[in-house]
């Protein structure tokens, strides 16, 4: 019988006990960066936000404030809908292996903490959001299936953390590269660099 209620909407928190009991090692900026990827993809994939709280452009990559200041108050895992629970065992399985150092390069070298970053120095602390639009704009270019990255994102994202994220690439030439429709269609997103030495 339906009483006219909904469950409770999932927050920051919940899914960060979620990622927690599946990855107990994880340190603060390693969260922040795998909460940060949920809720991206969660815009993506799920067309909502899997949480509402927002993220902010801080000097190691993306940041929930609220959770930031006061990590060890746990969530509720039980509140994540089977699409969220479905977006965050994908991502963690995605992101998860990345380094904290690498997850933190990777933001870097994305449009939406670079956007939300423009005219302010490397060193210099910001609390500016990052819009859930923005967020949502710049990772469905990537043309996912739902809940999978391809092998073909892996490349990119395997590409992004080689780039020197100061330098402006001709993404013609990396297309030329890959001969891959998929990976070039996700090389829109490339903010800049010049191809790798390695792949020369």
């Amino acid at each position: 019988m339906n009483s006219g209620t909904q469950s409770p909407r999932a927050t920051v928190r919940d899914v960060a006990t979620y990622l927690k009991e599946r990855r107990p090692d994880l340190d603060r900026y390693a969260l922040q960066n795998l909460l940060y990827y949920c809720k991206a993809w969660s815009l993506v994939w799920d067309a909502e936000p899997m949480f509402s709280e927002p993220f902010e452009a801080w000097i190691n990559g993306p940041v929930c404030d609220s959770f930031w200041r006061s990590p060890n108050v746990p969530g509720n895992p039980n509140f994540l809908s089977k699409a969220s629970r479905e977006t965050a065992d994908a991502v963690l399985t995605f992101y998860g292996t990345l380094t904290t150092e690498q997850l933190i390069e990777l933001s870097h070298r994305e449009h939406p903490w670079r956007d939300a970053r423009i005219g302010l120095r490397a060193e210099e602390k910001s609390s500016m959001s990052i819009p859930d639009d923005a967020i949502r704009s710049y990772y469905s270019r990537a043309s996912l299936p739902p809940k999978e990255f391809t092998e073909a994102y892996r490349r990119g994202v395997n590409l992004m953390l080689e780039l020197d994220e100061d330098l402006v690439p001709e993404q013609s030439d990396l297309r030329a590269a890959t001969r891959d429709p998929v990976f070039e269609a996700w090389l829109d997103q490339v903010p800049g660099a010049q191809w790798p030495q390695s792949h020369l």
